[in-house]
């Protein structure tokens, strides 16, 4: 059992039972006049599924058994759909007032009216589950890196672990075309296969550069230097992986957003808001860069 299903079974106990009360997402039916099997008559997926408390799962079908081993056949699509143990399927079927109205029961139609059915609907509340599921461990940044206001500064491939633990501190040189904006920053170790995973991150509003109590705005075009607190990890970049850094100017919905105005951002409206202009310098006048506390051992 992969770690995905098994924090979903977790994430459902908090809540006793979850009845997937949704009818199929339209999109997949898009292009289609008929969706596959029961399904074009039977929409809802609660009519279909119920995730228990217990980690079981109760699957619901209009079709009986008369012999031909059809329902062992659903539980097994329904158990490889879910990515749950045969054992954690429990079936009820036939009943008139809970299950799928689909007609007659007959062994050459059951799989492929009941049978697609169920492929789908599983596939389907399976998919909301990872949804709903809460995100465990280091994010993978690469969708966020993909984006044009961030910059990715990395390292070339390691040829031997550096361990890296302590405070992090980010000094930028920066100016913007505005009077107040952010600037964060991401610490980020890269997998030779790609992934991206956070260890730590900090942002710093530009009017409180020197001091908390006593805010500055900027000089709109004017190069300041800031020192962003990316606070502290300890890791071990293995060889093979590249160390990263990611600047931006937001990392919103972690941090609250700025309006760029230079005002009183909590009295102020979308209207409001000022789009601002960033650079970052890093030239010999303008050294930005990164402070990393490296370990050196035997």
């Amino acid at each position: 059992m992969n770690a995905s299903a098994f924090n979903r079974r977790e994430f459902t106990a908090g809540f006793g039972a979850i009845v997937v009360a949704f009818s199929l997402d339209p999109k997949l039916a898009r292009g289609q006049e008929r969706l596959p099997g029961s399904l074009q008559n039977n929409r809802r997926l609660d009519g279909w599924i119920r995730i228990n408390a217990d980690g079981t799962a109760t699957i619901f079908t209009g079709k009986v058994e008369l012999g031909q081993g059809i329902l062992t056949a659903l539980a097994q699509i329904a158990a490889e759909e879910l990515d749950l143990p045969l054992s954690r399927i429990k079936m009820i079927s036939g009943d008139t007032g809970q299950t799928p109205n689909e007609g007659q029961t007959a062994g050459s139609q059951s799989i492929e009216n009941s049978g697609t059915a169920l492929r789908m609907a599983g596939a389907e509340v399976r998919a909301i589950l990872i949804d709903l599921a809460p995100v465990e461990g280091p994010r993978d940044q690469r969708a966020v890196e993909a984006r044009e206001d961030v910059l990715c500064y990395s390292t070339p491939v390691l040829e031997k672990a550096v361990e890296v633990t302590g405070p992090i501190a980010l000094i930028l040189s920066i100016s913007s075309s505005a009077r107040d904006t952010d600037f964060t920053g991401k610490l980020v170790d890269v997998y030779p296969n790609g992934r991206a995973e956070i260890l730590t991150d900090g942002i710093l509003r530009a009017r409180y550069r020197e001091s908390f109590t006593e805010p500055k705005l900027l000089e709109p075009e004017q190069i300041y230097e800031l020192r962003l607190d990316l606070w502290a990890t300890s890791n071990l970049f293995k060889a093979g992986h590249r160390i990263r850094l990611e600047v931006s100017s937001s990392n919103f919905p972690r941090f609250d957003r700025n309006t760029n105005t230079g005002g009183v951002i909590e009295t102020e409206t979308e209207q409001d808001f000022v789009l601002a202009i960033n650079r970052i310098y890093h030239d010999a006048a303008h050294p930005s860069h990164l402070l990393l506390p490296i370990i050196e051992r035997d």
